[in-house]
């Protein structure tokens, strides 16, 4: 295996000094790297016989001859990479969100101020899209004080206890709602989601319900919510509990349930819970990577909304083509159970590849992306499952990536941990090995920008990644 320490040291001895006839300062270099692995005592020998043999030239834009007893034999021609210098970054992360916003344990951030979650590693940061919840009065009314009680405990925590044995309702409906905390008015053909938190009962079949649908039986955790759509304008409640026409047989008097946070969000799926309003989360990297071959490495948190097929591209992170909004892009598919890694090049020829969401249970996943020259790829979970070679890359790209969504849309809504992103197409070794570590990324001199969102936003600034703008190549003019 290749020891970096020593390398760096050996080219720091040679070259070290800016090329003062050059704006690319370091743009020519004289050792040859491999990303594949290889001889580094021969290396070293090289190098050495140059130190000895050759002239260092103050002005390194002059060529050096370079004696053919002194170039280490080269295996395989076609794992070398060409000179050039890339400048990692060590620039924070910019976030923006306008309005406040709730975690997962009920507590408020300001304005402008992330939401960091448990992660993968540590903490991970939340990104998601705005919303506007409907229920927007902290109050409940009680459908039947015979038989139910129906208590305001916390703020928009609710708990209902049944009064009798096998309770039922006095409404003449086929389903009937105890304990209503929430309406909303929602026009034709319009879908509404209603969702809302179990925090303790004493009976299973104390259920959550919605007006006119029945049970909430979809649930995240213990968050529990229904889509509905009517043909003509609906008033819709969402209640503490349901009730059968045929009542409860098997609740007693004593049983509970409390519930809190209820959201009525117009939209075909659920969003975490805000007391009002919630502006979208905008979240943007520096991308110091290039457009002929790099990797990128993120771990996200897979949940129901993330795969959600409704007509948008749910974003895992864009990078723009350098004069518009193409580039590179992570997706999940709008209309079918697919993850995509598409390029485009500046003309918006597109080609992407495509990956079954079954892939992708819920929960946390590492999903690695590379370009080059030859191919891209996709991995998931370590595990290279599409690539092509029939692609077209764009000749330049921007200089950030937008991370959980597009440019201004699309948005993933979900957890985000580790990002690292490289100068080079990481081998398929590589990528398995990251994942099977469970751990942090490593930085190593390939690694350009590595950031843990461990409750800020500053990226890794490891020493080894401030060496890491040494590109090795054998150099020439």
């Amino acid at each position: 295996m290749r020891d970096d320490t020593v390398l760096i040291q050996i080219l720091k001895s040679l070259y070290d000094r800016p090329n003062e006839d050059d704006d690319n300062t370091y743009e020519n270099t004289l050792i040859q790297f491999f990303d594949a692995p290889h001889d580094t005592g021969l290396l070293t020998s090289f190098v050495s016989t140059k130190i000895a043999l050759e002239k260092l030239y103050s002005n390194l834009s002059e060529s050096v001859t370079f004696t053919a007893t002194a170039m280490p034999t080269v295996t395989n021609p076609d794992t070398l990479t060409w000179g050039g210098y890339h400048t990692p970054t060590t620039d924070p992360v910019d976030f923006v969100r306008a309005t406040i916003a709730v975690k997962q344990d009920l507590s408020q951030v300001a304005s402008g101020v992330p939401r960091y979650e448990a992660g993968k590693f540590g903490q991970a940061i939340m990104i998601e899209e705005g919303t506007t919840n409907r229920a927007t009065y902290d109050d409940v009314t009680n459908v039947d004080t015979a038989q139910w009680k129906t208590e305001r405990i916390a703020p928009y925590t609710f708990k209902v206890t049944a009064l009798v044995d096998a309770p039922v309702s006095q409404q003449q409906t086929s389903a009937t709602y105890v304990g209503k905390f929430g309406e909303l008015s929602v026009a034709s053909n319009t879908s509404c989601t209603m969702s809302l938190e179990i925090v303790d009962r004493s009976n299973p079949d104390l259920v959550p319900g919605c007006g006119g649908f029945g049970a909430m039986t979809n649930s995240v955790g213990n968050r529990y919510w229904k889509t509905v759509k009517h043909t003509a304008v609906w008033h819709h409640n969402v209640n503490a509990v349901v009730v059968p026409t045929t009542g409860l047989p098997t609740v007693k008097a004593g049983d509970y349930i409390i519930v809190r946070n209820p959201q009525l969000e117009v939209k075909p799926y659920m969003t975490t819970f805000v007391p009002g309003a919630r502006n979208n989360e905008k979240v943007t990297l520096p991308f110091p990577a290039k457009a002929e071959q790099g990797t990128v490495e993120v771990w996200v948190y897979v949940n129901y909304a993330a795969k959600r097929q409704d007509g948008e591209l749910n974003r895992v992170f864009n990078v723009s083509e350098a004069s518009g909004d193409y580039g590179f892009m992570l997706y999940h598919s709008a209309d079918s159970a697919h993850w995509r890694w598409g390029v485009y090049d500046q003309y918006q020829n597109k080609t992407y590849i495509s990956v079954s969401d079954s892939y992708t249970p819920d929960g946390w996943h590492l999903f690695t992306v590379t370009w080059s020259s030859k191919e891209i790829a996709l991995f998931i979970d370590g595990v290279r499952l599409a690539s092509t070679t029939d692609f077209v890359l764009p000749t330049t790209l921007g200089s950030v990536m937008n991370l959980g969504s597009g440019t201004s849309q699309q948005r993933i809504s979900t957890l985000f941990d580790e990002v690292r992103i490289s100068r080079v197409a990481r081998s398929d070794a590589e990528i398995l090995a990251a994942y099977q570590a469970n751990k942090p990324f490593p930085i190593d001199l390939q690694t350009v920008y590595k950031i843990g969102f461990d409750g800020n936003l500053n990226p890794a600034t490891d020493s080894v990644l401030a060496k890491a703008n040494w590109y090795w190549g054998y150099g020439g003019v």
